[in-house]
């Protein structure tokens, strides 16, 4: 977890910042932080800078499976969670071509598999490029889906 240097309300008027960018100050890496509420704005360094990771402008399929992974490794429990967490949804959201919804307890619902299997498409059967793997209610890993649903 990143961790500042500042506290990451507004100075003025305590308000919790909303937009952020990365920028430079005298040649060192910080965060421009602009109050949604006043529109103060200000710095943040960041407390470790090596830490600071670039903006992915595209990312492919196994990568987003090894970073969840990577997640489960972390905290096996609080990912098993978001997965089995399903919020409800609107009818166009479920009409969407590729997010996945499915239909609980007499209204549409959406979940974090729906959305990831979603922002990659789906094949010709409706299925998302993204598999869950569990054993017994236990979470094991993320996997491409098998082709042969």
């Amino acid at each position: 977890m990143k961790e500042f240097e500042e506290s990451p309300r507004c100075p003025k008027c305590k308000h919790e910042f909303v937009q952020v960018w990365f920028m430079f100050v005298d040649n060192k890496e910080a965060l421009g932080v602009k109050c949604e509420r006043c529109g103060a704005e200000w710095e943040m360094k960041c407390a470790d800078k090596s830490e600071i990771i670039s903006l992915k402008e595209t990312v492919s399929i196994d990568k987003v499976i090894a970073y969840l992974n990577e997640l489960i490794e972390l905290d096996k429990p609080a990912i098993a969670a978001l997965i089995a967490n399903r919020v409800p949804c609107n009818e166009r959201l479920a009409g969407h071509p590729s997010c996945q919804v499915g239909v609980q307890h007499g209204g549409y619902h959406v979940g974090m598999l729906g959305i990831l299997n979603g922002m990659f498409g789906v094949d010709e059967n409706g299925w998302g490029p993204i598999t869950f793997v569990f054993e017994e209610g236990d979470l094991l890993r993320v996997e491409r889906t098998k082709l042969d649903h």
